[in-house]
């Protein structure tokens, strides 16, 4: 993005945003398999390659988040953003280590879809690491057994928005059916 002025500001907001990530709508695929066209912000096309998809990983409400955090250094004349998505699966199963196991393997590109209906997409410039994965038994028969992922982003921008047109376009498993 080159180096420009600022061309508007921002008028008073409602109170009408909600925080957190929808139920369900985590897609996740290999970075090396796609790419993409954006435009002002907004990726406007995703091309997948031959028999690939994106996999949707259903989770439930409240266990999943995206924080991206910006630095500028005007010494250096850079900034940099580093985008964390995280979420839990539940129940610890040879099937899921197995699966997780080949997330940690390579770059990925996480899409999601938040609770204003907006989706965004996570490490699609330069790809994201699932740096860190967690599984935990727990302690008393309350506590969580399962994972708890941490997919990790360094782009030159926050997570670029998606249309949903092109959503809906993509090919994708793991749909409920």
């Amino acid at each position: 993005m080159s180096c420009g002025s600022i061309s508007y500001g921002f008028d008073y907001e409602c109170n009408d945003g909600l925080g957190g990530i929808k139920p369900g709508e985590i897609l996740i695929s290999q970075w090396d398999n796609i790419t993409y066209t954006e435009s002002g912000g907004i990726v406007t096309a995703i091309t997948q390659a031959g028999s690939t998809s994106f996999y949707r990983y259903q989770v439930r409400k409240f266990i999943a988040n995206n924080t991206t955090n910006g630095v500028s250094d005007p010494k250096q004349g850079s900034k940099s953003f580093t985008s964390v998505f995280n979420f839990m699966l539940f129940n610890m199963s040879a099937s899921k280590n197995v699966n997780l196991q080949l997330l940690m393997g390579k770059p990925v590109v996480v899409i999601y879809r938040d609770n204003n209906n907006n989706y965004f997409a996570v490490g699609i410039s330069n790809g994201a690491e699932a740096l860190t994965v967690d599984a935990q038994t727990g302690t008393d028969k309350q506590d969580m057994n399962g994972y708890t992922i941490n997919i990790t982003a360094e782009e030159a921008h926050f997570p670029l928005e998606v249309q949903s047109t092109v959503v809906d376009g993509l090919t994708i498993s793991g749909e409920l059916s």
